[in-house]
């Protein structure tokens, strides 16, 4: 069952082509696949007609916000007309990430976003919905604060997430994002490649941790020289579409 509330810190990495196999040993030397192995994501980032979160995102404050929808492994789903998606709402302060997020369908979260249907009870419903209601109020009030959210980008890539092997509680998970691309969003989820991302064959890596990093992965990273990056999907996907003619 995927989880719904998050609070940890998350630093990316990007990994050249020619480091991407002895990496991906590493890892699965201490590490196990998730249950979901690689898995298609899909997001459809929403934002502002001034395209306010992006430019904030882009301009790396102390405090950033995304909200979007996601949908996996969207060919299976390629059938249904209102897919299976999860709304999310991530923040980012002091290098501490928060996410929240809600599943529903497609519609659903249109509406939701749109304001549709909301009822103020103990607990929230949006379109029959139950949810929680600390999940739902940040939700309806972040569509509130910015209003007119549209999708802005698709952005899409084929994920592997790595979990701990036996007993270990330390939460550490480590996802490898490999062809990645990214397109003009719609309220639907288009399955075509679209655009690359200037990667050159490597992958992004992504590691979340509550705590500090166990020895063995510091040493991993170290031996390899893979190094943070302030690399940003979105922010970077923003910037091509203006290249591109497709954002003006």
């Amino acid at each position: 069952m995927r989880q719904d509330v998050f609070l940890r810190h998350e630093k990316k990495y990007l990994v050249e082509a020619d480091k991407n196999q002895q990496l991906l040993q590493m890892i699965s030397a201490r590490m196990q696949p998730d249950q979901y192995g690689l898995t298609r994501v899909d997001s459809l980032y929403l934002d502002t007609p001034s395209y306010l979160l992006t430019r904030q995102s882009i301009e790396s404050p102390m405090y950033k916000e995304k909200i979007r929808i996601r949908t996996y492994d969207l060919p299976a789903q390629s059938q249904l007309q209102d897919p299976k998606v999860f709304v999310e709402q991530k923040k980012k302060l002091n290098g501490v990430v928060y996410k929240r997020r809600i599943a529903m369908t497609l519609s659903k979260a249109f509406a939701l976003i749109n304001l549709a249907a909301y009822y103020d009870d103990d607990t929230k419903i949006v379109l029959g919905e139950k949810l929680s209601s600390q999940i739902a109020n940040e939700l309806f009030w972040a569509s509130k604060r910015y209003q007119s959210l549209q999708p802005l980008l698709q952005i899409s890539c084929d994920r592997l997430a790595f979990v701990e092997k036996g007993a270990a509680e330390s939460g550490l998970r480590i996802t490898l994002d490999s062809s990645l691309n990214w397109q003009p969003g719609s309220w639907s989820f288009v399955s075509n490649p679209g655009y690359g991302f200037p990667l050159n064959g490597g992958s992004m890596m992504e590691i979340k941790l509550a705590g500090p990093y166990p020895l063995w992965l510091s040493r991993m990273l170290d031996d390899l020289d893979i190094y943070p990056t302030s690399f940003s999907k979105v922010g970077t996907a923003y910037k091509l579409a203006f290249q591109e003619g497709l954002l003006s």
